[in-house]
């Protein structure tokens, strides 16, 4: 860069040199840009004169150069001043000047004074994406979202930033860093700065499991040895049939024909009465599925009167039922 021309407006855009003034004890220069005063301080350490020449240069607190220009007038005072019983004489001076520019590119930096939402709730087990939102930022600067300096999201200004790519575990949690900058082109300098960390998380996968239609359930028997005698695709069937059956009076079994087609019951525990008893009839029942009605005739009873029927109950242990297979 280089100091455009020298530029002089009364009051406004000027350098004023003060030199010769005793109490000072330096001189000082105080640049005006516009009428802002962008310089003030020692010139150069000599007291009490200086010739101030074109092209002498200061920095300005804009980050821009300043330079003194052409000579334009000088105000000069004449003084005494009394120092130990001595007293002096002095010229002080207040000289005007042009005043030349260089304009030195300032680097942007990034506004990190914003408003941030990150999700306000767990993510869903199965999310790709969250969202942070930015408020009061400036258009000039980018922000991003980043874990182990991969940028998984940014935006320009205000708005939202979709973050995608590294999600936290399914019930656990990552944390990310917000940080802003200013890229070259938008006058910056490209250097991230950090604005905050968050953490976001996950939900638990809860899953939850529909009866399938195709689902197999049953019952699977096995022998002594093993050997499967039911399995879970066998037929079951469950009958209810009845029967009567007469037993004579020199006999201790009989067999009793059921009037289903390929089902055939036998009494294998003798079947026997009390001759002192008198039943008329004796009923039993197979599992509570298949029941049968016997009789069994004595000379005995034949002789008597007879007696109400009564019912003897063999709960499984006096009259066992062998049940044939189905063809």
């Amino acid at each position: 860069m280089s100091f455009g021309p020298s530029t002089y407006i009364a009051n406004n855009t000027y350098v004023l040199i003060e030199s010769g003034w005793f109490w000072l004890g330096d001189t000082y220069v105080d640049i005006y840009w516009n009428g802002t005063s962008v310089h003030y301080g020692v010139a150069y350490l000599y007291n009490p004169y200086r010739s101030f020449q074109d092209g002498d240069a200061f920095p300005g607190s804009d980050g821009n150069n300043y330079a003194i220009g052409d000579h334009q007038f000088t105000q000069s005072y004449s003084y005494s001043y009394t120092s130990g019983g001595a007293s002096s004489s002095y010229v002080g001076n207040y000289e005007y000047y042009g005043v030349k520019q260089e304009v030195v590119p300032q680097v942007v930096t990034p506004d990190t004074d914003v408003t941030t939402t990150w999700p306000s709730s767990n993510l869903a087990y199965d999310a790709t994406s969250f969202t942070v939102g930015i408020a009061n930022g400036s258009s000039d600067t980018t922000y991003r979202v980043v874990r182990s300096s991969t940028v998984l999201g940014s935006r320009k200004g205000n708005g939202n930033i979709v973050v995608t790519g590294e999600m936290p575990p399914i019930g656990d949690q990552l944390s990310y860093e917000l940080d802003a900058l200013v890229t070259v082109a938008d006058g910056g300098d490209a250097t991230p700065e950090t604005i905050e960390y968050q953490s976001v998380r996950k939900d638990a996968q809860i899953t939850e499991v529909d009866e399938s239609s195709s689902a197999t359930y049953g019952l699977e028997l096995f022998d002594a040895s093993g050997n499967k005698t039911l399995t879970i695709g066998d037929t079951v069937a469950f009958i209810s049939a009845s029967t009567t059956v007469t037993i004579s009076n020199s006999s201790s079994s009989g067999t009793l024909n059921l009037p289903l087609s390929g089902i055939r019951t036998v009494i294998t525990t003798p079947l026997t009465l009390p001759l002192e008893e008198s039943f008329s009839t004796v009923s039993a029942s197979v599992s509570g599925e298949l029941a049968c009605t016997t009789s069994k005739s004595h000379p005995r009873l034949a002789r008597e009167e007879p007696r109400p029927s009564k019912s003897w109950d063999t709960n499984g242990s006096d009259i066992a039922w062998v049940l044939g297979g189905i063809r």
